[in-house]
């Protein structure tokens, strides 16, 4: 049925209650609960993607670039041109039916009273009239709304409402006629543009989030600058005026021959949280207020979608071996403190560019996308979870043990500790440093930088299960940080690295090289352990570093002691001689050799060392050279640091 038929009584009063019920709060699902992994019987989008699913009230909305509907008997198929509307109650097809033409829909909005539906994307006709990349139309008929006139040149990719303004990001380059680079604020019920709301990102917005007070608006694309300032992929706008805030996180990886893409962002009062991909794919976590990174969960593929239920935070996207090393394709459920994998939610969804959006509810937990297979099944596309009733949990986990440090610096201290358990699953922990918490991790180890030399400090951790409840901390630990450092080499400090899967030969070994087209950071590097300074590209089975260092006069070194932090094998160069190999087989090296064993347990955290040779170094400008190689191409993690420093 056309968006200009006269709309059935029926849906008339199912999308006026819809309309209504915006007025009522929507129970949350029960603490700690997750979803049945077998989805209930719905309607399959076919011929395209689902990429945009949203809810008014009883009604879910879904956009995207198919052209049908199949009924969940497989019997009856219903032609939708790229937007569709669902009963969430019975999960029945409505007969709403606007229709988009000449190209994707790929965002969906509502309007403040659930009146009227925002459409972005990639479409040149919406309703049966000219649109192009974004327009509005009423829920209850699936009629242009005549008073909203906004249009743009090209594609839409999100949209956020913000009171009486609607945020547009994308790839266009004009609003109407005026010139608009890939942001845009205009007033929801006219279209008109905000005057003197004029911000533009560098590249393509991919994704537009409110922060929890309704002040700033959250950015997240393929952008290296915003508002012509430096920001890397993610950054925060002032909403009411477009101006930039001062909220800089770090890059979520920084690779200068596979740069990072952010597709998606969530934010609760605390954090910000990111779906990442490019150079494998992550979640990235944030501090909402300083920026510092809280926590960092990788996978195999591009995590495409993020979105948050309480304490959980979904994430969908094409990943379809592991995520932070838990069994996982498709979804998977996150404990929003640590970035843990919670347990006990694992459907797989694979295939067709995986999932493109994720919508908790009271009832469901409702995904879109391109899969083709769930649970191994035919259901494609779109799926929704039924929320599972849970039980309070008040029991907490077991008090973590062996707490112990690793590693000790004169700036810097790694902790690692034996894992805790719970009787519902243990999803991170809570380290503390001196009674303040100093970091939430789904890992079992963190490096602490920024400390003073010769200073003491007690470190306590505590672990948490997916109901927030938090062990009682562990024994302390007393840590005497070194004298200061008289290193060549500074264990944390600065390197060149690339971790883009390619084989670099042997020339990168030598002091000419040219590394300045390089990514640049600081040790620990790696990724998948949750406790580096620097998450690298999980891409490739080697990870090469390099950095230089200066020696006035190498006859007045004694010698050298080389400690490294290696997982799992590595080979070092100084000056391009090569000088140590560990767990590395003989013979030569290429960046298809894997390492001789996988590394686990304290090994992964633990620096090896290596007496050198003073003879190896050169006057003036020296360069240490190192390659790192995991055992397998499945492999979940890689650490590095080195320190080299003088005896005696």
């Amino acid at each position: 049925m056309s968006a200009s038929s006269v709309v059935p009584r029926l849906l008339r009063v199912v999308l006026a209650l819809a309309v209504a019920a915006l007025a009522l709060v929507l129970p949350a699902a029960p603490a700690g609960a997750l979803p049945a992994e077998s989805p209930r019987a719905a309607w399959t989008p076919t011929g395209g993607r689902v990429y945009a699913v949203a809810r008014v009230g009883d009604v879910v909305l879904l956009g995207g670039s198919f052209t049908a509907l199949r009924s969940p008997d497989d019997r009856t198929t219903v032609a939708r041109a790229r937007l569709a509307a669902l009963d969430a109650g019975s999960g029945a097809l409505l007969p709403w039916d606007p229709g988009a033409s000449g190209g994707d829909v790929r965002a969906l909005e509502v309007s403040g009273d659930g009146s009227t539906v925002y459409v972005g994307g990639y479409f040149t006709g919406l309703a049966g009239q000219a649109r192009r990349g974004l327009g509005a139309v009423g829920l209850a008929d699936g009629r242009p709304v005549a008073a909203f006139g906004a249009e743009v040149n090209i594609g839409v990719h999100a949209l956020e409402r913000i009171g009486s303004t609607l945020f547009l990001g994308g790839t266009f380059t004009y609003v109407r006629t005026v010139p608009r680079a890939r942001l845009a604020a205009v007033d929801a019920a006219t279209g008109a543009l905000l005057t003197g709301w004029s911000t533009g990102a560098g590249d393509a917005v991919n994704a537009l989030a409110a922060t929890p007070d309704g002040t700033g608006l959250l950015v997240g694309g393929h952008f290296r600058t915003l508002a012509g300032q430096p920001r890397d992929y993610v950054g925060r706008l002032v909403a009411a005026s477009g101006a930039l805030h001062a909220w800089r996180p770090p890059a979520p990886c920084l690779d200068s021959t596979n740069p990072c893409i952010v597709y998606d962002l969530a934010a609760d009062t605390g954090s910000v949280y990111a779906a990442v991909g490019g150079p494998g794919g992550r979640v990235s976590a944030w501090d909402g207020a300083t920026g510092n990174r809280r926590w960092a969960s990788t996978t195999d593929g591009d995590v495409q979608a993020v979105a948050l239920e309480g304490t959980t935070l979904y994430a969908g996207g094409h990943f379809d071996t592991a995520f932070a090393g838990q069994p996982r394709a498709g979804l998977v459920a996150l404990s929003a403190f640590t970035g843990g994998v919670l347990p006990g939610f694992a459907p797989r969804l694979t295939g067709g560019a995986g999932v493109w959006d994720v919508l908790p509810g009271p009832d469901h937990l409702r995904v879109g996308g391109g899969f083709t297979l769930l649970q191994g099944t035919g259901e494609q596309r779109y799926a929704e979870f039924p929320q599972g009733a849970s039980s309070a949990d008040t029991t907490p986990p077991t008090t973590p043990q062996g707490l112990t440090a690793t590693a000790v610096g004169d700036t810097q201290v790694t902790t690692a500790w034996s894992a805790s358990t719970d009787d519902r699953g243990v999803v991170g922990y809570r380290l503390l440093r001196d009674g303040a918490l100093l970091t939430e991790l789904g890992g079992r180890s963190w490096t602490d930088t920024g400390l003073v030399p010769g200073t003491r400090y007690a470190y306590r951790v505590e672990a948490v299960d997916a109901a927030g409840n938090r062990s009682a901390p562990s024994a302390p630990l007393e840590v005497t940080t070194r004298a200061p450092s008289t290193s060549l080499v500074r264990q944390g400090s600065t390197w060149r690295y690339l971790s883009n899967g390619s084989d670099q030969g042997t020339a990168w070994r030598g002091r000419a090289f040219d590394d300045r087209g390089w990514a640049v950071g600081d040790a620990q590097l790696g990724y998948g352990d949750g406790d580096e300074v620097t998450v690298v590209s999980p891409l490739g089975l080697t990870h090469y570093f390099r950095q230089s260092f200066q020696v006035a006069d190498p006859a007045a070194v004694p010698g050298l002691r080389l400690r490294l932090l290696r997982d799992d094998g590595a080979v070092v160069h100084l000056n391009g001689t090569e000088v140590w190999r560990t767990n590395m087989p003989a013979g030569p090296v290429t960046a298809a050799t894997p390492a001789s064993t996988a590394l686990g347990g304290a090994a992964e955290t633990t620096f090896v060392e290596q007496l050198l040779p003073s003879s190896l170094l050169l006057p003036g400008t020296n360069v240490v050279a190192v390659e790192v190689h995991n055992a397998g191409t499945s492999s979940s993690d890689v650490s590095f640091d080195l320190e080299l420093s003088p005896t005696g």
